[in-house]
């Protein structure tokens, strides 16, 4: 009696799959990285200034929407409750760095009524959030 043997196969990791696969997840994260992320989470228009220079990011964002609506952090509060709660934050850190990014579009006067509470506060060190400009004008 005669005894055949099918010839066993070998297993073969098919490969095709997973470069698929690893075709969509590269294509994944090079589209959702690309989104930029804003701490505030506000849509501003900030006016554009040629000498601006970047600061490294700051604990404390105080935003003002073209509504004039006031924001800490990206919360919405009033003009005494950002001045407590810089007050605060600025007892605890002395030298904190406080960042007002205004839309252009926002009446003057809400800019500077911020920055006079921000000071009653005691935040002495502040700055005002502009996008840079690429081209310099005379």
């Amino acid at each position: 009696m005669a005894i055949t043997r099918s010839r066993r196969h070998r297993p073969r990791v098919e490969i095709i799959n997973m470069v698929d696969v690893m075709f969509f997840l590269l294509a994944f994260f090079m589209v959702f990285t690309t989104f930029r992320t804003n701490p505030s989470t506000l849509n501003l228009d900030l006016p554009r200034a040629v000498t601006a220079t970047r600061e490294a990011p700051s604990e404390v964002v105080v935003s003002i929407d073209r509504s004039g609506r006031y924001f800490l952090n990206g919360r919405a509060v009033s003009l005494a409750q950002m001045s407590t709660l810089v007050g605060d934050s600025v007892r605890r850190h002395p030298d904190q760095l406080v960042i007002v990014r205004a839309d252009r579009e926002v009446q003057y006067d809400r800019v500077v009524q911020a920055i006079d509470a921000l000071r009653r506060a005691g935040a002495y060190r502040l700055g005002l959030a502009v996008q840079t400009s690429g081209a310099s004008s005379p």
